[in-house]
């Protein structure tokens, strides 16, 4: 019995998932199923000795995000546990889509829920639809926030109702979650570039050529022609920042765990 079955059976024997208490409860469990996974492949990345403290910050936070959940994502938490891989089931037919060039907004991707259900549609990737540069910000992959809904799509109360109505129907909603890199207007770029250190050290930045050289050597270039080079200069901080992408996103970096 691997982990991922010991503890969806450690769930599957109480029928009630409407108790709050019992809802922690399971959270527990699993978590106390799962940790020693999670420690392994922790440690598998960054060096025990040095990191331990980080990874109880990790663990801390697993608890605190789930105490934020709300009754009904963590109820939906537990009957996607029994389920077991219900996201390779032949069942799921997808549809991936920008909010906007579909039906202008969240409110009005809202109204076509119905529409979606006489498809036969039961999973939505939404592209992103979070805050972003006003300029070039590469269809939304340039990230200014992780929490606000940018207005073009409308609010974050307009998002949760979507949520809401999507579960009431058995549509699930996956957003892509953009973690590889952020805007260069993001908080932590900002804070950067003012020359904290801390925060240059959640991305790949050098105080001269000689490392990005090295990189360029074996690094391929995502867009050649319009953003040519991995690395863009960066006067405020007088420093080279890694930028796969576009001169303006930041590519973030996980060699750091001290970013959680």
């Amino acid at each position: 019995m691997n982990q991922a079955e010991l503890h969806r059976y450690l769930v599957s024997k109480e029928p009630k998932i409407d108790d709050a208490q019992q809802l922690k409860t399971y959270f527990d469990l699993r978590l106390a199923t799962n940790l020693s996974l999670i420690k392994s492949l922790f440690f598998s990345l960054y060096n025990e000795k040095e990191y331990v403290d980080q990874f109880y910050v990790l663990i801390e936070q697993l608890e605190t995000l789930y105490g934020q959940r709300s009754l009904a994502l963590q109820q939906q938490d537990i009957e996607r546990l029994r389920a077991g891989n219900w996201y390779q089931s032949e069942q799921m037919v997808g549809m991936q889509l920008y909010v906007d060039r579909f039906n202008k907004n969240i409110s009005g991707l809202n109204e076509k829920l119905p529409y979606f259900k006489d498809l036969g549609i039961n999973f939505l990737h939404l592209m992103p639809v979070t805050t972003r540069p006003a300029g070039e910000n590469d269809g939304g992959y340039a990230v200014n926030s992780y929490h606000e809904i940018d207005p073009r799509y409308g609010t974050k109360d307009e998002f949760v109702a979507l949520t809401k109505n999507a579960r009431k129907k058995g549509i699930f909603l996956m957003l892509d979650f953009v973690v590889n890199h952020t805007s260069d207007e993001f908080e932590w770029a900002k804070k950067a570039k003012a020359g904290n250190a801390k925060y240059q050290g959640y991305y790949y930045t050098y105080p001269t050529r000689h490392i990005p050289d090295e990189f360029e050597k074996t690094l391929p270039e995502i867009f050649p022609q319009s953003a040519p080079g991995n690395f863009t200069y960066n006067k405020e901080m007088e420093k080279w920042v890694m930028t796969c992408f576009n001169h303006y996103q930041w590519d973030l970096n996980y060699r750091n765990p001290k970013f959680l």
